[in-house]
């Protein structure tokens, strides 16, 4: 962004302020977004979805944009909307794959992001010695900005098929997992506490079985206690 701005005649500290108001709202936008994705109503998917086809939208048009005023706008634009990508990718993938997953997908996911991070500069240089201006790169990285978010647009289908599969294959004695797969108006950090706290007690009740206490006795007094916590029960 700082070299596009130069190459249209601006100086290089005002270019370079370019890059600080993009950090400036990109850091507020993570604020944001993480408060946002932990609403009850807030949908994640789409959160990520929306962060990702407007970025791409607005990068594309950037050749387009030939004023400081209009790069300014862009650079505080995108560094906000850019930025729920980066804050939901932890509670996206829960809410996909579910909690056991995590730590594999996100290896996963880190390590693609790897391969891209190392190929995209020399193949966006590439663009510039062809054309000697920043104009396809901008337009690429629109364009695939863009289309992954559209790609991502089937998760919330793909995650109500796993959730599906997952309840059909437990059967009836694990009804008491429900909570494993909370409705939609939880949210995503309480969903992540919720799943760990039933996997100790999983676990506590296992170790129980094999001294020879009675499991059930400490899942009754598990659901007491929550029952107790609710509002109006005295």
């Amino acid at each position: 962004m700082k070299d596009n701005a130069q190459t249209l005649g601006f100086a290089e500290a005002e270019s370079a302020y370019l890059l600080a108001y993009l950090g400036i709202l990109n850091t507020i936008g993570r604020l944001i977004s993480g408060w946002l994705s932990d609403r009850p109503w807030a949908n994640v998917i789409l959160i990520n979805n929306v962060s990702l086809v407007l970025s791409g939208i607005a990068t594309a048009f950037v050749p387009v944009l030939r004023t400081y005023a209009a790069l300014l706008a862009y650079a505080c634009c995108f560094g906000f909307i850019i930025s729920a990508f980066i804050a939901v990718r932890t509670i996206l993938i829960v809410e996909v794959l579910g909690l056991d997953r995590l730590t594999n997908a996100y290896g996963f996911m880190l390590l693609f992001q790897g391969f891209a991070i190392i190929a995209a500069p020399p193949l966006l240089g590439s663009f510039y010695d062809v054309f000697r201006n920043f104009n396809f790169t901008f337009i690429f990285g629109g364009v695939a900005l863009f289309v992954s978010g559209l790609l991502c647009f089937p998760l919330a289908a793909v995650a109500r098929w796993e959730r599906r599969k997952e309840l059909t294959g437990t059967g009836a004695d694990d009804a008491e997992n429900e909570d494993d797969f909370l409705p939609s108006d939880s949210t995503g950090l309480m969903r992540i506490i919720r799943k760990l706290r039933d996997r100790c007690v999983k676990r506590c009740c296992c170790r129980q079985t094999r001294v020879g206490y009675d499991p059930t006795e400490l899942v009754q007094n598990d659901i007491d206690i929550r029952i107790d916590q609710m509002p109006g029960v005295q």
